[in-house]
């Protein structure tokens, strides 16, 4: 694993919403105190980062779409995959993404964009909103479009959110990895460490690492820097190399993905 992604604003429960409402000030018109500190943010949870591949030609269009919930994203483009888009959402506790997941606008949603080629099971989701016992999914149900990973900070790392302020020269870094089973001291310890490396170097933006609820060996690091320029910068610092050799150690596999930000999608904390 040679590098870590790009960090996004993103929000989805009551602690942290969308802007719908036009009378409302845009927050990347406000300062940074009058939005509170992103540091909050990074010890939230759960994080869930949704991968979204409608059919070709219609990322716009599901983007479109799925803004107009009142719930706050950050949107990421994949680079080298024009046919996908990444949004984190933050939530502060589990009931916030049940209100998300199965509001009526949220179905709504879906309903629309089913033509694009996100499709999940609206049967399922209706039962989990009637609080009804799950039953096996009807085998012609289509689902496709749409994977999530839930998430949750590692709270030994010290994570950093950095200024709040988003544009289009910004990089985003997302690094999934897996780890085996009897190295996790020495796999926290190495970020703990690299936490620190990064932020003493000033190279960076946002350094966040989030463990899979599911899964827990597996990590994915975000990392957010405010050009290409400093991302290479921050690459050939030696001990950065370092850190990240020591990490590739204790990894079984890795994957890196780099995006822009998708001009969709800002945080508002309340």
């Amino acid at each position: 694993m040679s590098k870590v992604h790009d960090i996004p604003r993103f929000g989805g429960s009551s602690h942290v919403r969308a802007n719908s409402n036009p009378a409302r000030p845009n927050p990347f018109q406000t300062s940074p105190k009058e939005r509170g500190a992103m540091s909050d943010l990074s010890t939230l949870s759960p994080v869930v980062l949704a991968t979204l591949t409608p059919y070709k030609g219609h990322v716009e269009d599901v983007k479109r779409e799925f803004a107009s919930l009142a719930q706050c994203y950050y949107w990421l483009y994949p680079e080298g995959d024009p046919d996908s888009i990444h949004v984190i959402e933050i939530y502060d506790g589990n009931k916030g993404i049940d209100v998300h997941a199965c509001g009526e606008l949220t179905f709504d949603t879906f309903r629309r964009t089913y033509e694009y080629g996100i499709r999940v099971d609206l049967e399922g989701l209706r039962r989990r909103r009637d609080r009804l016992p799950p039953i096996p999914k009807n085998p012609n149900v289509e689902e496709r479009g749409l994977v999530c990973d839930y998430l949750e900070p590692v709270a030994e790392v010290k994570a950093f959110m950095g200024s709040p302020e988003l544009d289009e020269k910004q990089v985003t870094r997302i690094t999934s990895f897996q780890t085996a089973d009897t190295n996790a001291k020495e796999v926290t310890q190495t970020l703990v460490d690299f936490a620190c490396l990064a932020k003493e170097t000033a190279k960076i933006e946002t350094f966040w690492v989030l463990r899979d609820l599911k899964i827990p060996r597996n990590y994915k690091i975000v990392t957010r820097f405010l050009s290409k320029a400093q991302a290479e910068e921050f690459d050939k610092i030696e001990e950065v190399r370092k850190l990240n050799n020591a990490l590739q150690a204790l990894t079984e596999s890795s994957e890196e993905v780099q995006c822009k930000w998708a001009i969709q999608g800002f945080f508002l904390k309340e």
